[in-house]
């Protein structure tokens, strides 16, 4: 993301949901990595856009904060049958 924006960084995909973690160094990291792994391939595959921005802190508990930002592409047949179910 750059600088602080709703936008991804093609300034044109509005960011819907954001979500954030801790990137921790212990021996459980790689688990916790491929389980969000596994969980942003099932985000994609339902046709939702991502991208990953990173921030450094220096604080006791963590870091490295991970921001994960999610863009839903409405697709026009999808926003059509929703108006038209509206006027039912």
């Amino acid at each position: 993301m750059q600088g602080e924006s709703l936008f991804f960084a093609d300034g044109k995909s509005r960011i819907d949901h954001v979500l954030v973690w801790c990137s921790k160094t212990d021996e459980r990291e790689d688990v916790r990595k491929n389980i969000r792994c596994v969980f942003e391939q099932n985000l994609e595959e339902e046709g939702l856009r991502l991208e990953h921005d990173i921030k450094v802190l220096f604080m006791s508990f963590c870091h490295l904060f991970i921001y994960l930002f999610i863009h839903r592409s409405v697709s026009p047949s999808s926003s059509s049958s929703s108006s038209s179910s509206s006027k039912r």
